[in-house]
């Protein structure tokens, strides 16, 4: 598609298509360029290996297996150190495959990584020629000739012997082609005499790139895929950080598990303390009707009391003297009421004895006359009620 960034990684000078324009120069200054759009990548046809193999129908994942050892004795290389790519199957049923060494991908790779570009495809420089039936599409970069016979065929040679290859090619050919078009960007391409054999088309342009903006790729061998995919790449990288990412999400997971379950456990203890405060309100103050804010409302009902006259002042006075005290012996305190200079105090204590070393307290310690009026055992603990005043 026209808007589909290309790059072609082509020394001395890559260069890009991006929107319509043509830009030159390193791959660092064309990374901005490229505004972090995935591009198609092009690299030198020279590099690799295109050919076509007799191959069983099967998935691609057994293909890739079987295909390395059909082509072993036809490669200088160890299969081990090479990468094979697969294309389609043309009318006979053979499979395109292209041949490259796994140290020029990861070359290409580590230089596109470095400048910071992102590919979506790696296909042979040659494929940028047009294609058309019955044709054979020829152009040369440096020296380099660069030969597309077909939608996923060709082949690169030296610009010196370029003549002969075509000639050996012709040969071999069951339906030769019924022209050549050749692609001045813009060197002139000398063949000899082979335009005799073969019409010929010569055309200008100002570069491969800028060449059929709206070309379809998909029929075309995409290098990136097995290994250096870009998903499969990504998760090559991602392969080693994957137990500490699953430890961190694990402990992280606990970690905010915990937080809610404390946080639930501390606003039903809120709860709990705002029942009892409300509770220790209404047994101090029965007459209390509606209850809002029990803390407040004590306080105001307590600035009352000291307000109230000498009464007053006198259940203010008594219960500060005594509240202490039972605080610190530990007893839970269910009611208290003042009427005429008496405090009546229900609570609850561990056993009896406790209730008794709580009036000796009150009397010894207090000053106050203090009288058990009632004892009783329920659940486990000893409730009883005080009854309690000022010593005449």
């Amino acid at each position: 598609m026209s808007n589909e960034p290309r790059l072609w990684l082509r020394d001395p000078e890559p260069a890009c298509w991006v929107d319509g324009v043509l830009h030159r120069g390193p791959l660092e200054q064309l990374a901005p360029v490229l505004q972090g759009r995935g591009a198609r990548v092009f690299v030198p046809s020279e590099a690799a290996c295109l050919a076509r193999v007799e191959a069983p129908p099967g998935g691609r994942q057994r293909l890739l297996q079987a295909i390395p050892y059909a082509l072993e004795d036809q490669l200088a290389d160890d299969v081990e150190r090479l990468h094979f790519a697969l294309g389609d199957r043309d009318e006979t049923g053979r499979l395109a495959v292209v041949v490259v060494a796994r140290a020029r991908m990861e070359d290409w790779l580590e230089r596109l990584r470095r400048a910071g570009i992102q590919y979506r495809a790696l296909h042979l420089d040659l494929f940028l020629l047009p294609w058309q039936a019955e044709s054979w599409a020829v152009t040369t970069v440096g020296s380099v000739a660069l030969v597309r016979t077909g939608p996923a065929d060709g082949f690169a040679c030296d610009k010196e012997n370029l003549s002969e290859y075509l000639r050996l090619q012709l040969r071999e050919q069951k339906a030769p082609p019924r022209r050549l078009a050749l692609w001045l960007c813009p060197d002139p391409i000398a063949l000899g005499d082979l335009g005799a054999a073969v019409p010929v088309e010569s055309q200008r342009c100002e570069h491969l790139l800028a060449l059929e903006p709206e070309a379809d790729f998909s029929a075309v061998p995409d290098l990136a895929q097995g290994d250096y995919s870009p998903r499969q790449r990504w998760a090559r990288l991602w392969r080693p950080w994957r137990l500490a990412a699953g430890l961190a999400a694990l402990w992280l997971t606990l970690h905010l598990g915990l937080l809610a379950w404390d946080n639930v456990r501390m606003e039903r203890q809120v709860s709990d303390l705002r029942a009892q405060i409300e509770q220790i309100y209404r047994d101090t103050f029965p007459d209390a009707r509606k209850v809002v804010n029990p803390r407040v409302q004590m306080t105001r009902r307590l600035e009352r009391l000291k307000q109230g006259g000498e009464r007053g002042g006198d259940f203010i006075a008594l219960l500060g003297r005594v509240a202490p005290l039972i605080v610190e012996a530990g007893a839970e305190v269910r009611s208290v009421r003042y009427k005429n200079g008496t405090l009546d105090v229900e609570l609850s204590v561990r056993g009896l004895e406790d209730l008794d070393r709580l009036k000796q307290r009150l009397e010894q310690r207090a000053g106050v006359v203090a009288e058990i009026q009632s004892a009783a055992a329920r659940d486990g603990k000893v409730q009883g009620r005080l009854q309690i005043e000022e010593r005449a």
